[in-house]
């Protein structure tokens, strides 16, 4: 029984890994957009914000993500 167990676990434990990551769900996504939102620190609630202007930097074609005229409560950067 004891050489039955010590067959299995390692049978187990290397199909678990071999099934944990396809070729299509993990290496494809080499992308990721960060989604940002503003809430009160005080009451936990989310808020407006107004005259903050947020750049991008760094990146292809940066540009003025948010202009200091918007009102937001969130944006994605």
């Amino acid at each position: 029984m004891k050489a039955l167990f010590y067959i299995l676990l390692p049978l187990a434990a290397l199909a678990a890994a071999l099934a944990g990551c396809s070729s299509t769900g993990c290496t494809d996504n080499q992308n990721s957009v960060p989604y940002a939102g503003f809430y009160s620190m005080s009451t936990k609630e989310k808020v407006v914000i107004d005259s903050l202007a947020i750049f991008g930097e760094g990146a292809p074609n940066d540009s003025l993500l948010v202009d200091p005229d918007e009102k937001v409560s969130d944006v994605y950067l």
